[in-house]
């Protein structure tokens, strides 16, 4: 049997999403971020984290359980450095939770409807042969997730220190070619100031495989909603 999050999994998600940002985040940017998060509608709750099942969380739902997911992963490693003396220094608890919360928040897509960046894929040969659950959409504009983050946040009016850019920015580690300066110094100046980047870097990838493996275990086939040429909602997105 296929690996779904049930509707009351998805629903307690995005509720303890919200909480997270009340918990963590200083009011008076939550309250953007959650108006943030408001206007991207439903996606937020029904976007997969990735498009094919054997990456990870390739479910209706997905993205926010990484989220979350994410985010545990970078408290607890957090309190790992501590436990074994490395530094943490020079960063704050809501500028890691900050990071983690919004760390793939381009694989949402940009504003507006139609924007989205995941799609059900309606061709039965690559969902059953590539395990292509979701396509890209492919009419909004090329992007890294990183860079559609960003911007999505600036233009909220979010503001963010350093640390939070950065640590957004690079959260793929060296799996991206373009993060490589930053994590192959050549010179002792060129370093990363703080660890932050360190720990979300490790706490997605345990995220991902934790998913993965979550995946694997169940044996499931691939599964997309089947319907064509209209809005696919919530309910068909948990219900196929």
């Amino acid at each position: 049997m296929s690996f779904l999050l049930s509707p009351d999994e998805v629903a307690n998600n995005f509720q303890d999403f919200y909480n997270t940002i009340d918990k963590y985040i200083s009011s008076d940017r939550g309250d953007l971020l959650k108006k943030m998060y408001d206007d991207l509608g439903d996606r937020v709750v029904y976007a997969p984290a990735s498009g094919k099942a054997h990456f990870h969380n390739a479910i209706p739902g997905g993205y926010l359980d990484h989220i979350l997911r994410v985010v545990d992963f970078s408290l607890s490693t957090y309190n790992s450095y501590m436990e074994k003396g490395l530094s943490v220094d020079g960063f704050t608890e809501e500028e890691l939770v900050f990071v983690a919360l919004n760390h793939d928040l381009g694989k949402l897509g940009f504003q507006g409807d139609g924007n989205e960046t995941y799609l059900p894929q309606k061709d039965d040969w690559r969902r059953n042969n590539l395990n292509e659950a979701y396509i890209i959409n492919p009419d909004i504009p090329f992007s890294k997730v990183p860079d559609r983050g960003l911007f999505l946040l600036q233009e909220a009016g979010v503001k963010m220190s350093w640390n939070e850019f950065m640590g957004i920015k690079v959260h793929d580690g060296i799996f991206d070619e373009a993060n490589k300066p930053y994590y192959i110094s050549r010179m002792e100046s060129s370093k990363f100031k703080t660890n932050l980047p360190y720990i979300i870097w490790i706490s997605d990838m345990m995220a991902a495989q934790f998913e993965y493996e979550r995946y694997r275990d169940s044996k499931a086939p691939v599964k997309t909603p089947e319907k064509t040429g209209e809005k696919v909602t919530l309910d068909d997105l948990l219900n196929f």
